[in-house]
């Protein structure tokens, strides 16, 4: 299948269903503790992996310089090892991210700007939200190398699927297989919700519709 098809087969179905499809095939992808910051909460796409790593202090570091290098429709993901005390994104890049048609960016960090990117048609997700900058304190060290994202390894090419519930990795050697189980969730949940809205009782509908068996 097609990169571009497998994107728009994952955009189909919510953060909880590809969840329960990554648990059916014990896979652990979910993010805890990212959360969107922009109005738009939706992201489908492509991962291009960044890391930071801290400087000592006294220790003169730019801003990374690596958005005008990111593929149009990826997903930046930055890996800042969750630290809360500065940023890694702002309102500059989130302009520059948007005019190259980026799919949205997802931080284990902070952002800032919040007063922009919160009013923003480009979405970004992150774990903190702070102010200070992260110039000379913290600096770029890769970019697509593998990277961790609230405790889940993320390979460039992985595919990210976030919503208002938060951010889901899928592995790409996996994505067709956790397409399929997601959509057997989709249309068992749809059945059940039709079943329970016709007057049948919510356990005799799990119960018809196997909803707590795992799905092959």
């Amino acid at each position: 299948m097609e990169q571009n098809e497998l994107i728009s087969l994952l955009s189909k179905y919510d953060t909880p269903e590809i969840s329960d499809a990554l648990d059916n095939l014990h896979i652990n992808g979910a993010c805890l503790g990212i959360a969107p910051r922009s109005r738009n909460a939706e992201i489908t796409g492509t991962v291009f992996t960044v890391k930071f790593e801290p400087v000592s202090p006294g220790v003169s570091a730019k801003a990374g310089d690596y958005i005008d290098d990111v593929p149009e429709g990826s997903v930046v993901v930055i890996d800042n090892g969750g630290i809360d005390n500065c940023t890694v994104w702002g309102d500059i890049l989130t302009l520059v991210a948007g005019m190259r048609k980026l799919a949205g960016t997802v931080i284990d960090g902070a952002c800032r700007d919040l007063s922009v990117i919160s009013n923003s048609d480009y979405p970004v997700f992150s774990k903190h939200a702070f102010m200070r900058t992260g110039k000379n304190r913290v600096r770029l060290a890769s970019v697509q190398e593998n990277i961790t994202l609230s405790g889940i390894t993320v390979n460039p090419g992985d595919f990210i699927r976030a919503d208002k519930s938060g951010v889901i990795v899928v592995p790409r050697h996996n994505i067709e297989l956790v397409l399929e189980g997601s959509q057997k969730i989709h249309e068992v949940e749809d059945k059940i919700r039709s079943a329970v809205t016709g007057g049948m009782r919510l356990d005799e509908a799990r119960r018809t519709f196997k909803y707590n068996q795992p799905l092959r």
